[in-house]
């Protein structure tokens, strides 16, 4: 089952090109110049062994523990990230019911 997390706005914060708000323009905004900060919560669940996931970009691998992230609350798309990542990008989002 996947849980709600939403990003914490101090550490989801990433370098980009110009472009992110074209290619990402409902999950993501801009911050400042080359910094975008992403808006929307996503759903994980911990990894209980080594795999692969189907990317929109082709695959992402991931080892026992890592997180599976989904961009929405029906486990599409999806892709792996390693928990200390997970971790400092993102905190439990206990106050919507999403």
């Amino acid at each position: 089952m996947h849980s709600p997390w939403a990003p914490t706005l101090a550490l989801s914060s990433f370098q980009r090109s110009e472009g992110a708000t074209r290619t990402c323009p409902r999950t993501y905004e801009r911050a400042r110049p080359g910094c975008y900060v992403k808006k929307t919560p996503v759903w994980a669940e911990v990894a209980t062994g080594a795999g692969s996931i189907k990317t929109k970009q082709g695959a992402s691998r991931y080892s026992k523990g890592d997180y599976l992230v989904y961009n929405d609350r029906n486990g599409r798309d999806g892709y792996a990230m390693s928990a200390a990542k997970f971790k400092a990008m993102y905190a439990r989002d206990t106050a919507s019911k999403r």
